[in-house]
């Protein structure tokens, strides 16, 4: 007598917000400035997450350093948006020490997404495993 057959139940969490926010206008005045947005999360299954966001709040993410970067090559940033850096371990390939650098590879660089001047209106990933196939041998005697 166990727990067996239960139903795997669907998971939904809604995150919204909503900002308010000053912006400077000419003279002794500022001008009131409305944004919203939300975070879903859904699982499809037990091992299968959506996650989607509508206008996405990087308020909470502190700012890049300074850099002045006078070579001809890009700066690369640490990724600190929440959206962006949950479930990136998917993404994380391990790699030989001998051959490259030891940090392991990355398939994509998610900090040219939404780089400015671009903004993002919405984006969705889908995260998890499948469940691996598994053969089995029947040897005849």
């Amino acid at each position: 007598m166990g727990l067996d057959g239960l139903a795997a139940p669907r998971r939904l969490e809604l995150a919204p917000y909503v900002v308010v926010k000053n912006e400077p206008a000419p003279g002794f005045h500022a001008d009131q400035g409305y944004d919203a947005g939300a975070d879903i999360k859904f699982g499809i299954t037990s091992n299968i997450t959506v996650d989607a966001t509508i206008n996405p709040d990087f308020g909470q993410v502190e700012a890049d350093p300074s850099v002045v970067n006078l070579s001809s090559f890009e700066t690369f940033y640490q990724e600190r948006r929440p959206f962006f850096v949950e479930g990136t371990g998917i993404f994380n390939f391990p790699v030989n020490c001998s051959v490259v650098n030891c940090s392991g590879e990355n398939l994509f660089y998610s900090r040219r997404i939404g780089h400015d001047p671009s903004r993002i209106i919405g984006a969705a990933k889908i995260t998890g495993r499948l469940p691996a196939a598994s053969a089995s041998v029947r040897s005849k005697d």
